[in-house]
């Protein structure tokens, strides 16, 4: 309770004010007192509402005039925003990625999930700010830092990771993790966290936690495969032995995810898009062919991980995932059958139609710059792999990649 008395106040308020839309008795009065708490918001309410979008003449004074004038859905997004800039003020060095690139990330991600949204007739604002906000409120349980024996450390103990899981799944939320070494692979285990993202280095006594208290796990293979694979040796990672560890990582990882997933555990696809490896939008279905290949699925049964297994992990999930009557008409038209081959899930000139909701979902053709929404990286790298450049350096005769292939 101590965190959220301490959080910023826009979170707070936002949180609120997910409350007061659905409460018919709420009035202006009640919006612009809670408004008030946040001297800035309220100073970025009156800014825009004095812009040449809305204000036409004399400016507007006061809060109600604003809140008037915009209306409540634009000081919904606008106090979305400013939560977010607020939680993600800092920069994640551990993992080279800027406190701009987040709020950028999540802006595009809320925007994103409100138009999905709106084509599957389901609430904007909530998508909105689920869009917004899903950079917070992962627990990072384990990162570099390591034993003398070269284990990982947990940075929480498990009664710290059960008081956080306990509190979490008292709010009816989900507990999502980050965990590669075995220790705190197993308190996430123990304490019933709902994901795993990674899982490493699990073993037995991990399973036999997960299989208890119903955890999942997400393992990310494509982002691992792709330093692999990917980075030059002239570039940072190279330089520093990038590929070579994340292949020693990963054929550990391998090795665990099949005993995890022979002994019942849900295995769920997840990428870790947002790399300069794993530019958005290029590599994703990759994932499927990987846990083919990698993880000795079937393609029905990584199809199947990439639908219904996902699906139970999302709110509402028994409305998607599964084409029968009473869920949501999610499904894809391709000119080929992906048991056959998965790989040519990669082959966006394969995909003859998505469905979202029954209704057909078409995206203008129009040019793409991943450069705009994607993580350079460039700690680390000097390329952005996408797969026309990939393509691209795999056709020179001397590349690193055409060799690799």
């Amino acid at each position: 309770m101590h965190v959220v008395k301490t959080m910023p106040a826009a979170p707070q308020i936002l949180s609120r004010l997910s409350q007061i839309r659905l409460d018919p008795n709420v009035d202006l009065e009640d919006v612009t007192a809670l408004l008030r708490l946040d001297a800035a918001l309220t100073a970025r309410i009156m800014r825009v509402a004095n812009s040449a979008v809305y204000c036409q003449g004399e400016a507007y004074s006061s809060i109600e005039q604003a809140l008037a004038r915009i209306g409540f859905g634009e000081v919904y997004m606008i106090a979305g925003f400013a939560a977010i800039a607020q939680m993600a003020n800092q920069n994640l060095r551990l993992y080279g990625v800027s406190g701009s690139a987040i709020r950028e990330n999540s802006l595009l991600t809320a925007l994103t999930a409100e138009a999905l949204a709106e084509l599957a007739g389901a609430d904007t604002h909530e998508a909105y700010s689920a869009g917004l906000l899903r950079s917070v409120g992962k627990i990072a349980l384990d990162g570099i830092q390591r034993r003398d024996n070269g284990e990982l450390v947990a940075a929480f103990n498990q009664e710290e990771t059960e008081a956080m899981v306990r509190e979490t799944h008292r709010l009816g939320k989900k507990v999502v993790v980050h965990a590669r070494g075995r220790e705190a692979t197993l308190y996430a285990a123990r304490s019933g966290v709902d994901l795993i993202f990674h899982a490493n280095h699990l073993d037995g006594e991990c399973i036999a936690a997960m299989l208890e208290t119903g955890s999942a796990i997400c393992p990310t293979l494509t982002q691992p495969k792709n330093v692999i694979e990917f980075t030059q040796p002239h570039e940072p990672a190279g330089q520093k032995g990038r590929p070579d560890a994340a292949r020693r990582e990963y054929d550990i990882g391998c090795a665990n995810w099949k005993k995890a997933y022979a002994a019942g555990i849900p295995m769920m696809t997840g990428t870790d898009t947002g790399f300069a490896v794993t530019p958005y939008g290029e590599w994703n279905a990759r994932e499927l062919e990987l846990f083919v290949d990698d993880l000795g699925f079937t393609p029905a049964a990584a199809l199947r991980a990439a639908t219904e297994v996902n699906a139970r992990f999302m709110t509402q999930g028994d409305r998607l995932g599964v084409l029968e009557p009473g869920r949501s008409a999610d499904f894809l038209a391709l000119d080929f059958s992906p048991l056959e081959n998965i790989g040519l899930l990669q082959d966006k000139s394969h995909i003859r139609a998505v469905h979202i909701a029954g209704r057909k979902f078409e995206v203008t053709d129009r040019g793409y710059d991943p450069r705009q929404v994607t993580d350079f990286a460039l700690s680390n790298w000097t390329e952005l792999y996408t797969r026309e450049r990939v393509a691209e350096l795999r056709r020179q005769p001397r590349s690193h990649l055409a060799a690799a292939e």
